[in-house]
Parts: C-alpha cells; structure tokens; sequence
C-alpha cells in the first residue's frame, strides 16, 4: 500500500517536470528614435569568442546602447569570424547605425 502511493506520487511528480518546448522568438523592426541616433549614432561594439562545451560563439556588445548578439559558428579561422563581424556590423547599419 506505501509502495503503491510512493510510486504514483513519483509518476504525477514526474509528469508535472516534463519540459514543454519554447515558443520561439519573434522580432518586430520598428523604426530607431531621432534622439537615439542623434546622441548614439557612432556605435562602439566590442567583440569577444565565448566557447559553451567546447562550442564557439562570437558575442558582441555595444557600447553605448547596450544591444548585444550571440552567434554560433563552426570553427575559429578568420574568414568564419569576419563573415559573422560582418553580419552584425550590416545589422547596425540597416538601423541607422554608423559603426
């Protein structure tokens, strides 16, 4: 009788712990305020590799806005690192951005 109860109190305790997969994210553009180029036009970004298990990520931050990006890429060699520096220098620049 006391192993019965254990074993369905594990079952519902299981069942309440499953992960359900999240929704993903949906961006909507809207247009960059006068006065937040006016006074962060020029945008300073810093770059950095990150590695998450042995994965690697290129995250970049800028300065003065705060905007941050995280990017996976597959290996280290410069042409993966310019080709993703390069994406989000585009990113900046389709906003009004000078970088």
């Amino acid at each position: 009788m006391i192993r019965r109860n254990i074993w369905s109190q594990f079952r519902l305790f299981k069942r309440e712990k499953t992960r359900q997969p999240a929704e993903h994210v949906r961006t909507m553009w809207t247009d960059v305020l006068e006065d937040i180029l006016a006074n962060y036009g020029n945008v300073t970004i810093t770059i950095n590799v990150m590695a998450i298990n042995k994965i690697p990520f290129v995250v970049t931050k800028s300065r003065n806005i705060h905007f941050g990006t995280a990017e996976l890429i597959w290996n280290k060699a410069k042409n993966t690192m310019m080709t993703s520096i390069s994406q989000v220098v585009r990113q900046y620049q389709s906003r009004g951005f000078e970088v």
